[in-house]
């Protein structure tokens, strides 16, 4: 624990003890605003030493989920790290933690965890590009159990009248459905804390702030390689063949 003065909180890039060229410190910069843009957050420390890479998300909700889900979050930070920075192959290792910040007074107190590490081996073969499109949260119900929910955040691309999504996770299979259907069901996502049972409130107002469409769709079996959210939606929902109707609360 550790505490400073200090007035404002902003992204800090940290370079420890090297001699980097004008270069390297934009690809740096580039990074660092790369991170906050796609991680939905204003605060991101990256600094580089010694070919280590660590990266610090600063009052991030995510440092409260469960340690699995938190696990799934930092691989997912350090694969977008790999397909990004065009030095990740000269690193020897990359570190992701949070860090926590409390004003007090005319000061600030912070604690930090770092426990995530990885090697460019560890993470496989860069990327060529993202997947094209926005970020949607895809929420599937259980045709035959509503109670049944499972979630999953993608990029979604219109092509003839269909909507492809590929999902966040590689192990997860992509997902196809009508433009038709995607108009009729979704939503923006300030609407999904008003559509969600009243102890998941919580869990969407985070999965709001991270992408600029929900979009409900019916399944019948179980997806693989998403996030189970059982209650997620609130019980009064309805379904008239393919019309999912949520109802606002």
């Amino acid at each position: 624990m550790r505490v400073y003065r200090r007035f404002a909180l902003v992204g800090t890039l940290t370079l420890l003890g090297l001699t980097v060229a004008c270069g390297d410190i934009k690809a740096l910069l580039a990074l660092q605003q790369d991170l906050m843009r796609e991680f939905q957050t204003s605060s991101v420390k990256v600094s580089l030493g010694s070919s280590r890479l660590t990266v610090v998300f600063v009052n991030s909700p995510n440092a409260d989920l469960p340690e699995s889900d938190r696990a799934i979050f930092a691989r997912r930070v350090a694969e977008f790290v790999r397909d990004h920075y065009g030095a990740f192959d000269q690193l020897q290792s990359l570190r992701v933690g949070f860090e926590t910040v409390h004003g007090v007074g005319g000061f600030s107190v912070s604690s930090s965890r770092i426990p995530y590490a990885f090697t460019p081996s560890d993470l496989g073969s860069r990327k060529e590009s993202a997947p094209p499109g926005p970020r949607v949260l895809v929420i599937m119900i259980s045709r035959t159990d509503h109670h049944n929910v499972w979630l999953a955040v993608g990029r979604a691309e219109e092509s003839d009248s269909m909507v492809h999504i590929v999902l966040d996770d590689s192990g997860a299979a992509p997902i196809t459905l009508r433009t038709v259907d995607e108009r009729e069901n979704g939503f923006p996502p300030e609407m999904l804390e008003r559509v969600a049972a009243a102890d998941q409130w919580a869990l969407a107002q985070r999965l709001s702030q991270a992408v600029v469409r929900c979009i409900p769709i019916l399944v019948d079996d179980e997806p693989r390689n998403v996030t189970a959210a059982p209650g997620f939606l609130d019980p009064t929902m309805t379904v008239q063949g393919e019309r999912i109707l949520l109802m606002a609360h």
